[in-house]
């Protein structure tokens, strides 16, 4: 197979629905699997086999995975290929578009209009359509002289310009992976703690999570609170939403994830405070070894029983609205004594945060929620070439949808002493300021026309 043949291929509009197909179902992919999730997520959620298929092929940063920038390579080339082809074809037509219409035209056209002048009012004719905003070219052939008539021509150019709006957006794409100091990063930041960012002076520090969820128990909106620090100093605070990153230092955060990263239960008798944490795995729930905490001074052993995030209580019973901490409440038991010493539990009750419950002279109070929120951390370069390919493409689609492209071709040829004319209208006809426009010339335009 020659190069030529080769290139063809790459660049032909089978190659293109292939490559956008593929692309497609990629998409569909990355909606279906969470992305930017932490590893222990998928693990916990998906049997160990799709587990170590989604780590091995990057599904849980697909869009971030090499194949999926050679994907994009593979359609940016399609495109040049394309867009060169369509170029030339344009380009080529435009440079004497009266050589491109054949005389045979007239004669087998239904939508030929048949119109005579006087002589001397023949040479007008070009004239009056430069005046209706028409660009006009003429060759003189054998059976007389030949225009064509154009205005809207950018029409033309507006699948072109979409195309190359689109191209733009690939190389942004490509561009912002794949250039010197651009990258991107997932981290995890629970509520009290902060993060270095990678190459740069600063950190950030998680200073509150919050998730709002509507009447289904669905997240309206997941807000982290943040406080960017350069040498241990706090300069700036700020919040950051889906939709609505963080930049600061040329960094990008994006909201990603979030999860509950442990419960807080205090323990408190006379002088003798002790705070204990039981650790919550993806999805809210307790290891069954986390459930049992020991604090030495006071020797307490605390057992979470349940955990509800969303607690509810209906006619029907107790149970859990959402994964979200909108109303946390745990069932406690408790015993003054080692985790392995037999003795009886008691039974603390159901606790919301910030409850405290006294019994036996032992106080326990529901003191945190911590939450972890997860950040995308992105330095891309590309972004603008993204936004100018984004803009590029409106404007091609304005050209290919509002601009109409108007053609007029005409044949004239001397019939004894008048001009005779064979006039091929627009495809929509002639407009009223046209026809009275060229009725100076031909005043039966509009009035009684005899077709061929």
């Amino acid at each position: 197979m020659s190069a030529n043949r080769i290139l063809r291929l790459i660049g032909s509009a089978p190659m293109a629905i292939v490559l956008l197909s593929v692309l497609a179902v990629i998409c569909v992919i990355g909606s279906l699997i969470p992305q930017n999730e932490a590893l222990e997520y998928y693990r916990s959620n998906y049997p160990p086999v799709i587990s170590t298929m989604i780590s091995a092929l990057r599904l849980d940063r697909l869009y971030d995975s090499w194949w999926f920038l050679l994907l994009l390579s593979f359609i940016a080339v399609n495109l040049v290929i394309s867009n060169w082809r369509r170029a030339s074809r344009i380009l080529r037509d435009g440079r004497k578009p009266a050589g491109n219409v054949n005389p045979e035209l007239f004669q087998s056209s239904e939508a030929v209009i048949s119109l005579d002048t006087e002589k001397e009012k023949g040479d007008l004719f070009p004239g009056v359509l430069r005046r209706m905003g028409y660009s006009v070219d003429r060759e003189e052939r054998g059976e007389g002289t030949v225009f064509h008539a154009e205005k809207g021509r950018i029409r033309l150019w507006g699948s072109f310009i979409t195309h190359l709006g689109l191209l733009i957006v690939f190389i942004g794409v490509i561009a912002g992976r794949a250039l010197p100091g651009n990258f991107s990063d997932y981290v995890e930041i629970d509520e009290g703690k902060s993060a270095a960012v990678p190459g740069r002076g600063f950190s950030l520090r998680l200073i509150s999570f919050s998730t709002d969820v509507n009447e289904r128990g669905m997240p309206r909106s997941h807000r982290s609170t943040v406080a960017v620090e350069e040498n241990g100093k706090a300069i700036r605070e700020s919040v950051i939403s889906v939709n609505h990153p963080l930049r600061y230092g040329g960094v990008l955060f994006y909201q990603a994830s979030c999860g509950i990263r442990s419960l807080e239960v205090e323990v408190k008798k006379g002088d003798h405070a002790a705070t204990l944490s039981f650790p919550v795995l993806p999805g809210g729930q307790i290891a069954v070894r986390e459930r049992f905490q020991q604090s030495r001074d006071p020797e307490i052993t605390v057992y979470i029983h349940n955990f509800f995030p969303h607690f509810v209580k209906t006619e029907e019973g107790i149970g859990n609205f959402s994964p979200y901490p909108a109303n946390p409440v745990i069932r406690v038991f408790a015993k003054e004594a080692p985790l392995d010493e037999k003795r009886q539990w008691e039974e603390i009750g159901f606790m919301g945060l910030g409850d405290a419950v006294t019994k036996d002279g032992i106080t326990f109070t529901f003191k945190r929620v911590v939450q972890w929120s997860g950040l995308l951390v992105r330095v891309d370069s590309g972004m603008f070439i993204v936004w100018a390919g984004f803009i590029i493409v409106l404007v091609g689609l304005f050209a290919s949808l509002y601009i109409p492209r108007r053609v007029i071709r005409a044949l004239m040829a001397e019939s004894g002493p008048a001009i005779h004319f064979e006039i091929i209208a627009p495809e929509d006809s002639f407009s009223e300021s046209e026809e009275r426009a060229l009725s100076e010339l031909f005043p039966a335009l509009g009035k009684d026309r005899t077709a061929t």
